[in-house]
């Protein structure tokens, strides 16, 4: 698309390359102009706004900037799609029973079993941090929380620390008061694995794993 003028009207004109190798210019009111030079200039320097489906139509959020090569041809930068990966966890006791449980999300296609270990208790302690009730539902025991069967019972509503209760995990599975299998074969935190190849990491806990001071 071109712009020029028609100079016996003073009109600023659009040229629209169509079929049949034929162009033809068509003149712009002054309002019309103003609005195309500035659409043109916002998105060039990244001020377009995008409309949403708001009812309103009021913007929401800026388009990325877009770059622009010699032909004057426009490259918009595409973001990246990365595929997350997901585990299921089980906790049992050492007799077999069945504790609880948790689906690990938002995982890398490759992690280490620390990581999923680390990403499980995050959000645990992150889901109940957003609304303190009396029950903390997760794989480690807080220091003032007493085990029932819908979860640990709080003596007092507060927020948790996420790291001190991942601390408690990780000394855990090295004095062997937590032992990780996945599919039914011992592994250690730092063994690398892709959470799509495998069915389930089991948490077999000998004894309750409290987190002082958490």
């Amino acid at each position: 698309m071109r712009t020029g003028r028609v100079p016996q009207r003073r009109h600023h004109t659009v040229t629209i390359h169509g079929k049949g190798d034929k162009d033809a210019a068509i003149p712009l009111a002054p309002r019309t102009r103003a609005a195309v030079e500035q659409a043109v200039d916002d998105l060039l320097t990244g001020r377009a706004w995008h409309r949403s489906p708001d009812r309103r139509g009021v913007a929401t959020r800026p388009l990325e900037p877009m770059s622009v090569r010699a032909t004057g041809q426009e490259d918009r930068r595409r973001p990246t799609l990365v595929r997350m990966g997901e585990m299921v966890m089980r906790d049992q006791s050492r007799a077999g029973h069945v504790l609880g449980g948790a689906q690990v999300t938002g995982l890398a296609d490759e992690v280490t079993v620390r990581d999923i270990l680390r990403t499980r208790i995050r959000a645990e302690v992150a889901t109940y941090n957003a609304d303190p009730g009396p029950v903390f539902r997760g794989l480690i025991q807080p220091a003032d929380g007493v085990r029932h069967s819908d979860g640990f019972r709080m003596q007092r509503p507060r927020p948790l620390d996420a790291e001190l209760l991942i601390a408690a995990a990780e000394e855990a599975t090295r004095l062997g008061l937590l032992r990780l299998h996945l599919d039914g074969r011992p592994v250690d935190l730092d063994e690398v694995i892709t959470p799509a190849d495998h069915g389930e990491l089991a948490a077999i806990l000998e004894r309750s794993i409290v987190a002082s001071a958490s």
